[in-house]
């Protein structure tokens, strides 16, 4: 399939589609960063079908039950509840995860919504680029971490859960260079501070294009992820929400955060109309299953195309290599990742 024409996405931007509405009675979701923006539109929608239990993964807890009281305004679920999470600091997301596995609970949908788009050069505390940490490797540890319960619910309800992890048609944008993959660690070449300034040697600093980077790499590892599941039980895709006028760029300044707020009203989409993408990413064509398995979701809706380097041999050596590295990186910081690789997973973990 091939990378869809300016003029498409064009098209696709300013026709957002209808909500996808099915019956989550009984079942648990999890959003994270639900408690503003595409995330609490995507809450609000899963409240209206009524699930089980719907847990606001949020960095705040005051402005993540200011979200829940928001939600139980406008649906009159009054069930949610909100689990503290930051996706800079690792030692937090385990936490969450822990917490997930104690609690005992089915889980039937995760997603992974919370992300930055930054215009200067920050590290986490845990030491990595804070764009790849937020947009990238902590989703994959959450994913890593809460699968195994993802598959429990499987086979005890006799269903699909799904993983939904967000990240942008900027894909397209980018590739890395082959010279960089075929070190020992691209990975921490490409993202960690004891390597990052070695990558400040050959360019400049652009938030945009580590951006795009980390939203490719978002997509390598759902691909790699639904490979190694085979034909179990869980779904793990992708999803493009679209520009939308949301506060993704809050770590932008001066002219660039002027350019992106003038073009988020120019010609955003509302944060609801982006959350669709995310809802039907995760709940969305039950008769194409198969499909949804590693998926870009573009923001029409429907299974897209990666970018011609994401499908070349470069991209497809990059991919593998990438995982490789992660499930190395994430090893170190819980053991379970790898427990859980091997125990759950086929094929190179």
């Amino acid at each position: 399939m091939p990378q869809p024409s300016f003029t498409q996405e064009f098209s696709d931007q300013f026709h957002p589609p209808p909500v996808t509405y099915v019956d989550l009675t009984g079942k648990t979701a999890i959003v994270i960063g639900a408690n503003t923006g595409i995330g609490l539109e995507a809450a609000k929608h899963f409240a209206r079908m009524n699930p089980g239990r719907l847990i606001l993964g949020c960095r705040s807890k005051e402005r993540g039950e200011m979200a829940g009281l928001e939600i139980n305004a406008e649906t009159n679920y009054d069930k949610t509840e909100v689990w503290n999470i930051d996706l800079s600091k690792f030692s937090s997301v385990v936490s969450f995860a822990e917490r997930v596995q104690n609690d005992g609970g089915r889980l039937d949908i995760v997603v992974a919504n919370a992300g930055i788009a930054a215009s200067s050069l920050e590290f986490t505390e845990d030491g990595w680029e804070s764009t790849y940490q937020i947009n990238y490797i902590s989703g994959a540890l959450l994913s890593l971490l809460l699968f195994p319960r993802m598959l429990e619910t499987a086979k005890e309800y006799n269903t699909t859960p799904r993983i939904t992890l967000v990240v942008s048609r900027l894909h397209y944008l980018a590739k890395f260079d082959t010279n960089l993959i075929d070190s020992p660690n691209a990975l921490r070449l490409l993202g960690h501070k004891d390597h990052f300034m070695d990558r400040l040697k050959q360019r400049k600093y652009n938030g945009d294009d580590i951006y795009a980077e980390s939203k490719l790499l978002g997509v390598y590892f759902a691909r790699s992820f639904a490979d190694r599941l085979g034909d179990k039980p869980l779904i793990i895709n992708t999803v493009d929400p679209g520009f939308c006028n949301s506060s993704i760029g809050r770590y932008k300044k001066g002219v660039d955060s002027f350019i992106f707020g003038l073009l988020s009203k120019a010609i955003g989409r509302t944060p609801e109309e982006g959350s669709r993408q995310l809802v039907w990413a995760a709940v969305g064509g039950e008769n194409e299953k198969g499909r949804l398995r590693g998926a870009f979701v573009d923001m029409a809706s429907k299974v897209g195309s990666l970018s011609a380097y994401g499908e070349s041999e470069a991209g497809r050596t990059a991919q593998d290599k990438l995982w490789d590295n992660l499930i190395e990186e994430l090893t170190q910081i819980n053991s379970n990742v790898q427990i859980y690789a091997k125990k759950y997973l086929s094929g190179p973990v």
